[in-house]
C-alpha cells in the first residue's frame, strides 16, 4: 500500500513537471514568436507624440502618408518601418536587415537621398539624424527624431498645421498637397494625391524619361521639379521630391 502511493505520487509529481514544462515551451513559443512589423511604427509613433505633446494623431497621420501599405489584405493602410524611397521609387521590405542592405548599396553606388522607416526621414538632409542604419530603422528612433523635428517645425511657424507641411518641404507648392493628405487621414478620410501634386509627378516623370540610364535623380533637375517652384534658400527640406512611384519588394 505505502509502495502503490509512493508510486501514484511519482507518477502525479511527472505529470505535474511535464505540464510546466509545457507550458514553459508554449510560453517560449509565444516569446519568439516574430512582432507584427505593421504594428510596430503605430506603437513607436504613438510613443513619440506622447513624450513630446504633440497632437493627437498628428505624428501617426505623417507616417501613414510617409509609408503606409495596405495590409490585413488591403483592408487597412499601416505605416511600414521597413520602408526606403529613393531615385523617385518606394521600396517595402519584409525585413529591416533587407532594407539596410538595401540602403547600403544604394549608398555604394552613390545614391544620396535616401527616406528611411516609419516617418521617411532623409539621410542626406538630416545626416546627424541616426548613428547608424540599425538606428535609421529603429522605429523607436526614428519616430523620435520625426516628433522633435515637427516640433522645431511648429516652434518657426507657431501653427501644426503649417508645420505638417512643412515637414514634407518649405516649397509651397509641395507643402500644401502634402498637408493636404495628413489632414485627410488625421480626419479618417484617407488620402489622394491633389491635381497639382499628380501634375508634378507626371512633369518629373516626363523629365525622368528623358536622362541616360543611371543619372542620379538627385541631381540637376532630375527628378525635382520643385526646384523651379522653390524660394530662394528654402532647401531645409525633410524630403526634396514629390509623391512617390509605389514599388513593393520582398513584402508579403
Amino acid at each position: 500500500m505505502a509502495q502503490q502511493s509512493r508510486t501514484s505520487r511519482l507518477a502525479v509529481a511527472v505529470l505535474a513537471l511535464s505540464a510546466v514544462l509545457g507550458a514553459g515551451r508554449a510560453h517560449a513559443g509565444l516569446l519568439d514568436k516574430p512582432a507584427d512589423s505593421s504594428q510596430l511604427c503605430g506603437a513607436a509613433v504613438q510613443a513619440a507624440e506622447a513624450r513630446y505633446t504633440l497632437p493627437t494623431g498628428l505624428l501617426y497621420a505623417i507616417s501613414e502618408v510617409e509609408s503606409g501599405r495596405p495590409v490585413d489584405g488591403g483592408s487597412t493602410r499601416r505605416p511600414w518601418p521597413w520602408t526606403v524611397q529613393a531615385e523617385s521609387q518606394s521600396h517595402y521590405f519584409a525585413t529591416e536587415a533587407a532594407a539596410i542592405q538595401w540602403v547600403q548599396q544604394a549608398q555604394a553606388r552613390g545614391v544620396a537621398s535616401i527616406d528611411v522607416g516609419c516617418m521617411q526621414v532623409n539621410l542626406m538632409y538630416h545626416p546627424s539624424a541616426f548613428r547608424t542604419l540599425d538606428d535609421a530603422f529603429d522605429p523607436a528612433h526614428n519616430a523620435d527624431y520625426a516628433a522633435r523635428f515637427l516640433t522645431s517645425l511648429h516652434a518657426e511657424t507657431g501653427d501644426w498645421h503649417e508645420a505638417a507641411g512643412r515637414y514634407h518641404s518649405e516649397t509651397l507648392a509641395l507643402a500644401m498637397p502634402y498637408r493636404r493628405q495628413v489632414e485627410a487621414v488625421l480626419h479618417g478620410g484617407g488620402f489622394a494625391l491633389s491635381p497639382q501634386a499628380i501634375r508634378l509627378q507626371k512633369m518629373q516623370a516626363a523629365w525622368n524619361a528623358t536622362l541616360a540610364p543611371g543619372k542620379p535623380a538627385e541631381t540637376a533637375l532630375s527628378g525635382d521639379w520643385s526646384k523651379l517652384l522653390a524660394k530662394p534658400g528654402a532647401d531645409r527640406h525633410l524630403h526634396r521630391r514629390p509623391r512617390r512611384v509605389i514599388l513593393l519588394t520582398d513584402a508579403n
